[in-house]
């Protein structure tokens, strides 16, 4: 069924940086979809394929109109037919002791099916390379993060160029009276990389965050 924000909505929103206006009339989404998963292991090898399609009626989406109000951009809601499929895949490889390697990948395609034209805020191809090194006491890790540009554009969408984001991470595990300790320092964006989400609704204006740094504290009794 619809939001409340989805119906009624009609005001300035501070999170999306938007003018946002609600549909009164929209309906609830129904749908049919299908998905399967694949999942292998040869030796030190594992691997996961997962396809999916979907089909909606009614589907309810927010779109930018292109103008503005009070000098923010109009976001609106509406609803049509639609169509989405798309991809999951994986893949790990352990070429030797405490020491892994994945690649990974996700697609989706969304179709507005009554007008045969792109949904909006759909991501482009994405994809992961991570090696990481994790032994009884240590771990290091070592990933980058990447996505097509986005031409394949909806209602109200810009174009987002493609993005590649260098995360660092390094951590200790140690035991104490029965509680596993696990301390990790984590650096994102190492290289301060200047990049827009293309699922963003204020991409236009604002990039996403810039290098920041986590600290992650666990314990396992």
């Amino acid at each position: 069924a619809p939001t409340v924000q989805e119906l009624f909505a009609n005001g300035l929103d501070a999170p999306s940086g938007t003018y946002t206006i609600g549909t009164p009339g929209l309906g609830p989404e129904t749908g049919l979809g299908a998905d399967a998963s694949l999942k292998g292991n040869f030796a030190n090898t594992s691997f996961e394929i997962s396809p999916y399609v979907n089909s909606i009626s009614h589907y309810i989406y927010g779109f930018l109109r292109g103008d503005t109000i009070q000098a923010f951009p109009v976001r609106q809601f509406g609803a049509t037919d639609a169509r989405l499929f798309g991809l999951d895949a994986s893949v790990t490889v352990q070429p030797a002791a405490y020491f892994a390697l994945k690649a990974g990948a996700d697609y989706v395609n969304a179709e507005d099916t009554r007008r045969n034209v792109p949904l909006p805020f759909t991501p482009p191809l994405r994809g992961l390379v991570r090696a990481t090194y994790q032994d009884q006491t240590y771990m290091g890790m070592i990933e980058t993060r990447l996505a097509a540009k986005q031409t394949r554009l909806g209602e109200g969408d810009t174009p987002t160029p493609g993005y590649t984001v260098v995360n660092l991470g390094v951590g200790l595990r140690f035991a104490r009276q029965r509680v596993v300790n696990n301390i990790s320092i984590h650096c994102d964006n190492v290289f301060n990389r200047v990049y827009r989400d293309n699922l963003s609704v204020i991409k236009d204006f604002i990039p996403q965050p810039a290098r920041g740094f986590r600290l992650n504290y666990q314990a396992t009794y």
